[in-house]
């Protein structure tokens, strides 16, 4: 007989079955890790993309002179 199931009655299909819920399992608990992890990731507020903000940080981190910084208020304005 070409078949031996070492007296276990579960064969192989059993076997893969676990090794496929096995590689299942661990990578839905690395999907879900990577999930949290960019959702809890420090987001920035919600006014740090308005433009005058980004205006006044590049000012401060001397980007644009004050001339210039004047320049971009005016034409955020109208």
């Amino acid at each position: 007989m070409w078949y031996h199931n070492w007296g276990l009655g579960f064969g192989w299909g059993w076997a893969l079955m676990g090794t496929v819920m096995m590689a299942l399992f661990w990578g839905a608990v690395i999907w879900l890790l990577v999930v949290l992890a960019k959702n809890l990731g420090g987001r920035p507020r919600p006014d740090d993309d308005d433009p005058k903000s980004i205006a006044d940080r590049r000012l401060a981190r001397g980007e644009v002179t004050l001339e210039e910084h004047e320049r971009i208020l005016a034409r955020l304005k109208g």
